[in-house]
């Protein structure tokens, strides 16, 4: 199929949804495309609102997925500003916040996440921010100077994002974290240590096994009082917690949903003219089984890519292996496949280091790599997945790994 007289009718205008109606146009598609969206701008890419957009002196225009010429080119019609509140699954039709109704032949779910929030924290008001919007993270921008308290909740990637980008514009800063390290729900002892440690000696305060107790607010400043009995005056509080998947419209509707809206994979929902993507879409990865719901700038191209396919009836891509990756201060962190606690290490580099590559190998087969800076090396490291390969010991030794002592948990 390459048109109908009805459109594609694409619900999120965020990264994923602006790729997959570009990528629509690429394929093929020959009909009308609307893309409806909440935000009052055009599609950008979420990554820099942690980094550049925090740290550059001027502030940088966002990485628009689709620019004001190319939707002119290629033709799609840009709803701005509008919530979609029901999906007629019988009748293919949408409803906006302002009672349009939407027919559509296809629809797409690209309707991301919502941050975690923290409730206690709300008697702040504008004192505490998230960061998963373009606005938010002027705000933040605006916030941070040199000398400002900053404390973070939660040290996940955008935790230590923002850690890194306000120490470097000379914010004093505190992260607190409930679980005994950062990055614990991603990486292994090791690596998080290896992180951790860049940030201690940049000066970023980490209190693992910690939370708030306690919050009292003046004109003049915030008191929080942590479960270790420590009170900290910060200016501003960032909570980076995490997020849920926006899948109550699908769920309303009657789709498949479970941690987010289920899909096969072709990107179809348990009704087969509405697809999901993205943050929001839950699909089952043949390399590690089980369902995967990933929130990453590769999963949006990916999955993005792959509806468009299946839409235009194209073959799709093959599937792919997990890839993140995250910049803090000077390195790049890279991740792909999965780092269990169980794996064997074989080790290239110095660890903490650039250039430093980790492979994680679970039963004489290469599952999980990690590398900071690692560039060229981690890319054809890569590839051993892409081929399907099972890289061996000896292999691994070739290729200039060394096994290292300890498990990824030691």
């Amino acid at each position: 199929m390459t048109g109908s007289n009805l459109p594609v009718v694409i619900v999120g205008a965020g990264h994923a949804g602006g790729r997959c109606a570009e990528r629509l146009r690429h394929f093929g598609w020959q009909g009308k495309i609307i893309l409806v969206g909440d935000e009052p701008c055009l599609p950008y890419e979420r990554p820099p609102l942690s980094k550049a957009v925090l740290v550059e002196e001027v502030e940088p225009s966002p990485s628009f997925v689709i620019d004001p010429e190319m939707l002119a080119a290629l033709d799609i019609e840009h709803v701005a500003g509008q919530v979609v509140r029901s999906i007629d699954l019988r009748n293919r039709t949408v409803r906006l916040a302002d009672e349009r109704h939407l027919g559509y032949c296809k629809l797409v779910l690209a309707t991301g996440l919502t941050p975690r929030r923290l409730p206690m924290l709300d008697v702040l008001g504008s004192r505490v921010c998230y960061l998963h919007k373009l606005e938010e993270a002027r705000t933040l921008r605006s916030a941070i100077r040199p000398g400002a308290k900053l404390l973070i909740v939660g040290a996940g990637f955008i935790g230590l994002e923002v850690a890194a980008s306000a120490r470097k514009l000379g914010a004093e800063v505190t992260v607190i974290e409930t679980a005994p390290r950062p990055l614990g729900r991603v990486l292994p002892a090791r690596m998080a240590d290896l992180v951790t440690e860049r940030h201690t000696n940049a000066g970023v305060k980490i209190l693992c096994n910690e939370a708030m107790d306690e919050i009292v607010q003046t004109p003049e400043r915030i008191s929080i009082t942590l479960r270790s009995g420590e009170t900290i005056h910060p200016d501003l509080v960032l909570v980076g917690i995490g997020g849920l998947p926006n899948d109550q419209l699908a769920r309303s509707a009657g789709l498949q949903v479970d941690n987010g809206i289920e899909v096969d994979d072709r990107c179809r929902t348990s009704d087969p003219d509405v697809y999901a993507i993205g943050d929001a879409a839950s699909h089952r990865n043949p390399h590690y089984g089980g369902r995967w719901r990933l929130e990453s700038w590769m999963n949006a191209e990916e999955m993005a890519s792959n509806a468009a396919r299946a839409i235009c009836d194209q073959p799709r891509n093959g599937a792919s292996v997990p890839y993140f990756w995250t910049d803090q201060f000077d390195r790049r962190y890279q991740i792909a496949g999965l780092l269990e606690p169980q794996a064997e290490i074989y080790e290239q580099g110095v660890a903490g280091e650039s250039g430093y590559l980790a492979c994680f190998v679970v039963g004489g087969k290469l599952r999980g790599l990690f590398g900071i800076d690692a560039g060229k090396a981690f890319r054809k490291a890569q590839n051993l997945f892409r081929g399907g390969a099972v890289a061996t010991r000896d292999e691994l030794r070739a290729a200039g790994f060394l096994a290292a002592r300890e498990t990824a948990d030691a």
